[in-house]
């Protein structure tokens, strides 16, 4: 049996980043975030046969521990951290900066930073003048 897909329309902190989609779908937001934060930035090996001895067996189970290898590819994987990610989530659960500055080991200046969205100051190849 598979198990059921959040939507990511619904996720806090949305929309859920490409890279990250696979671990909402398959833990859900909830269980996603702190799964990042257990595991993220560090490398993990998803098994489609997972060991009871496995850190991600006793974080998340077996069945997701395959539900993860079948979406991801079975192997190592670096897990990303998804900072940004977490600080719009706990955010939008109605944390405030400071609290996730320290929740996520970062100043408060970078949270505020990770909230405000893309940085505007940079311009794209496509906002250039066309040349002379």
């Amino acid at each position: 049996m598979k198990p059921a897909r959040q939507p990511l329309d619904d996720v806090p902190g949305a929309p859920v980043p490409a890279h990250l989609a696979p671990f909402v779908e398959v833990l859900g937001a909830d269980a996603a975030v702190e799964f990042l934060l257990k595991f993220g930035g560090g490398v993990s090996y998803f098994s489609e046969n997972p060991q009871e001895r496995s850190a991600l067996v006793a974080a998340i189970g077996a069945e997701k521990t395959r539900a993860l290898a079948r979406r991801l590819g079975a192997g190592s994987l670096r897990v990303p951290t998804g900072k940004k990610f977490i600080a719009r989530y706990w955010k939008d659960r109605g944390l405030n900066v400071t609290a996730i500055a320290r929740k996520l080991h970062v100043t408060d200046t970078t949270v505020r930073a990770m909230l405000r969205g893309q940085d505007d100051r940079q311009l794209t190849l496509f906002d250039l003048p066309p040349p002379d």
